[in-house]
């Protein structure tokens, strides 16, 4: 990640991590349960979608923010040089 990214994960309290795309497999188990403890396809995918649908808007809030920082780094800096 970028120095940028990584502020911008910071500013919008987002754990890099919640960004990284998941396999459909991840959402097989019940949370804090045995690997034999496994859920039903429907509660799968409904798990899968709503992560999806969350990193999507996190990747989405972390684009604005980056466009925002590297405006105001590439304005500081273009104002430095007059």
């Amino acid at each position: 990640m970028t120095e940028e990214a990584i502020l911008a994960c910071k500013l919008l309290a987002i754990d890099p991590y919640e960004i990284l795309p998941r396999d459909i497999t991840q959402f097989k188990t019940k949370k804090g349960g045995s690997p034999t403890q496994q859920v039903s396809e429907q509660v799968i995918l409904i798990r899968y979608n709503y992560y999806e649908e969350k990193r999507v808007l996190k990747i989405k809030a972390l684009e604005n923010i980056l466009v925002k920082i590297q405006t105001a780094k590439h304005g500081h800096l273009s104002a430095e040089g007059q």
